[in-house]
């Protein structure tokens, strides 16, 4: 009955696939979802210390788990969005700023843009199967060299 639902000239397998492995996938979802535990530091605020004490051992140790819980217990102090955006400190100020022109060269420069349109760019210019993989070479390259130009240049 799908088969003949999606069956559009070209893109009707694209779809098929897609439905064969939304199966699969919720049901994996479904069986391993119940598995997994609170957050413990959630379960901690939710006043259940021994349930997120037992969570912690199970993930880290007794050792680690008894000093995280002992540093969740300290109080936190508050800050205004002021402190936030001024940090105390040169190199924590600099930092900012840096994440901050990052953020906006990437927005407003384009290569957002030019990134999701790269497989028709190049599709003017090559067949579709070498625009296809030149479109994953090139978004990749992009992706390492903003994250690591972005490490570098806040650290």
């Amino acid at each position: 009955v799908l088969n003949y639902a999606l069956d559009v000239p070209g893109y009707g397998w694209r779809y098929m696939v897609g439905f064969g492995a939304v199966a699969p996938m919720g049901t994996l979802l479904m069986l391993l979802l119940p598995q997994l535990l609170e957050s413990p530091r959630w379960t901690m605020l939710q006043g259940q210390r021994e349930q997120a004490e037992a969570d912690l051992r199970l993930l880290v140790g007794h050792d680690e788990a008894r000093e995280m819980l002992q540093e969740w217990g300290r109080p936190v102090p508050l800050c205004t969005w002021a402190e936030v955006l001024s940090p105390k400190g040169t190199w924590r100020r600099q930092s900012l700023r840096v994440a901050v022109f990052i953020m906006a060269l990437s927005l407003t420069g384009g290569i957002g843009t030019t990134t999701v349109y790269m497989g028709t760019i190049f599709a003017t210019d090559v067949n579709l199967h070498e625009a296809a993989k030149m479109t994953s070479i090139v978004g990749g390259m992009r992706i390492v060299v903003q994250t690591v130009s972005s490490f570098v240049l806040v650290d």
